[in-house]
């Protein structure tokens, strides 16, 4: 039974639904950078904690079929740092331009990519807004124009979700 009711995937197999929306690309040499003396920072926290009330999230985006996760990750990642940093209006970014024009390491457009290089690649250029660079579920010729980019990042690291946990 389909436990999310009648949706555009209804029809879909569980291949076709991977084939076409999990094309993140996993590399053991791409996890070598990673933050080793991460520490959480201990005292209360509230307890609850809405990203949403707080304008730190764009709502919920749809990557169609290209296997783009890896650019709507970074997107999403550095949307919610830009506020988090004190920038008090939420931008969209654009997940096309990523698509379109990253082919930093692993990187291939709709056939999927790395977060970690998408880092790179805006560290290097910066990211148009969605609505000067829109989204389109297929890699057409890069269109980036660098007076419209509103967003540059100057680092990042890549942090393992198992050395969080043993901490």
């Amino acid at each position: 039974t389909n436990l999310f009711g009648i949706n555009k995937y209804t029809d879909i197999e569980d291949y076709e639904f991977h084939a076409t929306h999990t094309n993140l690309k996993i590399s053991i040499s791409q996890t070598a950078d990673i933050l080793d003396n991460f520490s959480i920072p201990h005292g209360s926290l509230p307890r609850v904690w809405d990203w949403r009330q707080h304008h730190a999230v764009t709502p919920p985006k749809d990557q169609m079929d290209c296997g783009s996760c890896w650019a709507f990750s970074t997107t999403g990642a550095i949307e919610g740092a830009w506020v988090v940093q004190g920038n008090h209006r939420l931008v969209s970014l654009s997940e096309s331009q990523l698509v379109d024009c990253d082919s930093e390491g692993y990187n291939s457009g709709c056939n999927g990519g790395l977060p970690i290089d998408a880092m790179s690649y805006v560290q290097k250029k910066g990211l148009e807004k969605k609505e000067t660079y829109p989204y389109s579920p297929m890699q057409k010729q890069c269109k980036y124009n660098s007076s419209e980019a509103v967003v540059k990042i100057t680092n990042s690291k890549e942090i393992a979700g198992e050395n969080l946990l043993q901490h």
